[in-house]
């Protein structure tokens, strides 16, 4: 058995829309927007197997990039059997491959991949994404993400449109997102910075923190994990907060009335089962020279 690593390259023309779909069984997935019509994907191909079917590896990981009209299909083949080791068994070894593709701008953006990263960046339409073992980055998009992840990081920023994090085994990181954010996980830590369009975060074995302006309405739950919001202090906002078994601490004169008594301000509800909360006033900036 010999170690194959080769690299496979292909540029092709695509329609004004693009449509870009990705599913990788091994390796890193890297989606870029750039300037052009075309698609250019790069695939760094790794495996360990006989010589003899080196050539049919690479034919399928280059039959498996196409572009029809404004669909762009970027998808990993099944490796050839190999043999095992001392006992020469038929099993199936799947190759590596780490996917560099660059899309129009303009491009809509969804992966599937198993057993890798992935990242995906400056594009101005929707990215979804599908993650199992392995970390998702998402950066400057123009519309919205919706992000599935198990075993893996999940960090998302600068999004124009609206977030969905939903994370398993794993934290959960947002920033500079301007439409709604929903994020949840369970056995992970989640910290948002500077969401305007409203959150809704849940955790289930983990602390959850927020940073930034109270421009619309948070809601922070968890159930085993401490709470912290950390906003400026002149922030103007109605506050429900509750923790079973903590303390609970606010840096703003807190007073108990009835009714609506925010008269349109954004309203902030924690929650916490096991752990305390704080909200804290940001600290004042430095006197300029």
């Amino acid at each position: 058995m010999g170690s194959l690593r080769r690299t496979v390259e292909r540029t092709l023309p695509v329609g004004p829309e693009c449509r870009l779909h990705v599913e990788n069984r091994s390796g890193r997935v890297v989606v870029v927007g750039a300037a052009g019509q075309e698609v250019r994907v790069r695939a760094s191909v790794e495996w360990h197997g006989s010589e003899g079917d080196e050539q049919a590896l690479l034919d399928a990981v280059s039959a498996g990039i196409t572009v029809e009209g404004n669909d762009a299909s970027v998808k990993s083949p099944l490796s050839p059997r190999a043999s095992l080791p001392f006992f020469g068994l038929p099993f199936r070894r799947e190759a590596t491959i780490d996917y560099e593709v660059a899309v129009p701008f303009e491009t809509q953006v969804a992966v599937a991949v198993a057993n890798g990263n992935v990242e995906v960046r400056d594009v101005r339409r929707p990215v979804d994404v599908e993650s199992v073992n392995g970390r998702v980055e998402v950066a400057n998009v123009g519309a919205s993400v919706r992000i599935g992840a198990v075993n893996g990081q999940v960090r998302v920023s600068g999004v124009a449109g609206e977030v969905n994090l939903r994370d398993v085994n794993g934290a959960v990181y947002a920033q500079r997102i301007a439409g709604r954010l929903s994020a949840a996980t369970q056995n992970g830590f989640i910290g948002i910075e500077e969401a305007a369009g409203g959150t809704r975060a849940r955790a289930t074995n983990g602390s959850i923190s927020y940073r930034g302006a109270v421009a619309a309405d948070l809601d922070l739950a968890t159930v085993h994990g401490r709470i912290e919001v950390e906003v400026p202090r002149d922030s103007r906002f109605a506050l429900d907060a509750e923790s079973t078994f903590g303390g609970i601490h606010s840096d703003f004169a807190v007073r108990d009335v009835e009714g609506n008594p925010a008269q349109g301000a954004p309203s902030v509800r924690l929650k916490t089962t096991h752990g305390a909360i704080q909200v804290l006033a940001m600290p004042e900036p430095a006197p300029r020279p």
